[in-house]
C-alpha cells in the first residue's frame, strides 16, 4: 500500500509539475535504462531543455520533439544523466538539497540587502562578516549545483565509453539561448573534457585501491 500512495504521489507532483514549467504531459511510457526500466513523462516544448528530472518526485522527463531528433548516442546520455541523478545516495541528496536551501537563502538575503542599501540607505559595506557569510552560503549552492550535474555525467561515463560520450556531446544539438542562460550553463554544467578527466581519476583510485 505504501508502494502504491508513493507512485501515485510521484505521478501527480510529476504531471502537475509539468503542467506549470511546460504545459502539461503529452504522454508517459517506459524505457529501458542501465538501471531497468523507468517510467518517463513527455512534455512538448521548444525549448532548450531536452531532458530534467522532476524535482520533488525523482521522475524523468523528456521534451519529445527535441528528444525524438537526437542521434542514438545523444539520446542514451540524456536518459543515463537524468537516470544518473535518480540514482544519487540519500546522503548525498540531504548536503545537495541543504546547498539548495543556502543558495536560495544567500540570494534572497543579497537582494533584500541591496533593496535596503537602496532604499534606506543601509551602509551594506560597513558590514564585510554579513556580507562574507551571504557570499559563502551562495558559493556553497553553485558548487553543490556544479557538483550535482558532475555525477550524473559521471554515471553516464560509467554506462559509455569515453569515445562514445564525446562523440554524444558532439552531436548534441546546439540552440540559440540568452547570455543569462548561456552563462548559467557555464556555471552550473561541466565541460566534457572535465568530465572525462575527473573519471579518469576515479577510475584510477579505483584500480589502487583494488
Amino acid at each position: 500500500m505504501k508502494n502504491g500512495l508513493i507512485a501515485r504521489y510521484r505521478d501527480w507532483w510529476t504531471r502537475l509539475f509539468v503542467r506549470f514549467v511546460h504545459g502539461g504531459v503529452e504522454k508517459v511510457d517506459r524505457i529501458s535504462t542501465s538501471n531497468g526500466e523507468q517510467t518517463v513523462y513527455y512534455f512538448s516544448s521548444d525549448s532548450a531543455i531536452i531532458g530534467q528530472k522532476t524535482w520533488g518526485a525523482e521522475t524523468i522527463l523528456l521534451n519529445k520533439p527535441q528528444f525524438e531528433h537526437l542521434p542514438d548516442l545523444s539520446a542514451e546520455r540524456t536518459v543515463e544523466h537524468e537516470v544518473g541523478h535518480l540514482n544519487r545516495h540519500s546522503i548525498w541528496n540531504g548536503i545537495f538539497w541543504g546547498s539548495v536551501v543556502s543558495l536560495a537563502f544567500g540570494i534572497v538575503s543579497f537582494l533584500l540587502l541591496l533593496t535596503l542599501s537602496v532604499i534606506h540607505k543601509f551602509p551594506i559595506l560597513g558590514y564585510p562578516r554579513l556580507l562574507l557569510i551571504i557570499s559563502g552560503m551562495v558559493v556553497v549552492g553553485l558548487f553543490a549545483l556544479k557538483m550535482n550535474e558532475l555525477l550524473a555525467e559521471l554515471y553516464v561515463l560509467d554506462q559509455l565509453s569515453e569515445e562514445e560520450y564525446l562523440k554524444a556531446e558532439e552531436e548534441m544539438p546546439v540552440y540559440d539561448v540568452s547570455k543569462k542562460a548561456a552563462i548559467a550553463a557555464e556555471i552550473v554544467y561541466p565541460s566534457p573534457e572535465t568530465v572525462v578527466k575527473v573519471h579518469r581519476i576515479k577510475e584510477d583510485l579505483k584500480a589502487r585501491i583494488s
